[in-house]
C-alpha cells in the first residue's frame, strides 16, 4: 500500500489542508447565514406576517414596504394568491426592524404595460392611491421583539 506523498495541488496546498480550508469556509458561511442581521451593526428584526384585504377580499400580488420610523432598512413583502405575506429585510423572511413602521401598498394593474400601447400606461391600481406613498399611507404597525408579529392589513376606500 502506498502512502500519500502530500503533493501540492494547483493552489500550492496539500489535498488534506485544502479540504480543511474549504470545509472551514463553508461552515463559517453557513453559520453566518443562520443568525442575526446580515451585517453587524444593523438593527435587529422580528418575524412579521399577515394578510392584506380590500373590500373583504384578499389582495394577491401586492407589493408591501415596511418603513421603520427609526434606524434600519425598509422591509418588503409580496402577497400570495390568498393575500398572505411574510416580510424580508436583510434576508428572506427575517422580518422587519423592531419598532413603529408605516406600511405602503402597491398593486400593479392586472394587464402588463406594453411598449407603444399608451392606453395601458397610467392605469390606476385597484386600491386607493393614498396607500402607495409613505407620506400618506395610514397603515401603521408595531414590530415587537422575540415574537411572530401577525398583522391583518385592511385597505379602506
Amino acid at each position: 500500500m502506498m502512502k500519500h506523498q502530500g503533493i501540492p495541488d494547483a493552489a500550492g496546498l496539500t489535498p488534506g489542508f485544502g479540504h480543511f480550508v474549504w470545509a472551514f469556509v463553508f461552515l463559517m458561511l453557513w453559520e453566518g447565514c443562520q443568525h442575526g442581521p446580515a451585517f453587524k451593526g444593523q438593527p435587529p428584526t422580528a418575524s412579521v406576517e399577515g394578510e392584506l384585504s380590500y373590500q373583504g377580499k384578499p389582495v394577491p400580488n401586492a407589493y408591501l414596504a415596511f418603513f421603520p420610523d427609526g434606524e434600519g432598512e425598509a422591509g418588503a413583502a409580496v402577497t400570495d394568491k390568498n393575500g398572505h405575506f411574510r416580510v424580508s429585510t436583510y434576508r428572506r423572511f427575517d422580518g422587519a426592524v423592531l419598532g413603529e413602521h408605516t406600511v405602503t401598498v402597491n398593486v400593479p394593474p392586472e394587464e402588463p404595460e406594453l411598449p407603444g400601447v399608451p392606453e395601458n400606461r397610467h392605469k390606476p391600481g385597484i386600491i386607493p392611491g393614498i396607500y402607495v406613498a409613505r407620506e400618506t399611507s395610514p397603515i401603521r404597525i408595531l414590530v415587537k421583539p422575540d415574537v411572530t408579529n401577525h398583522c391583518d392589513l385592511v385597505i379602506k376606500k
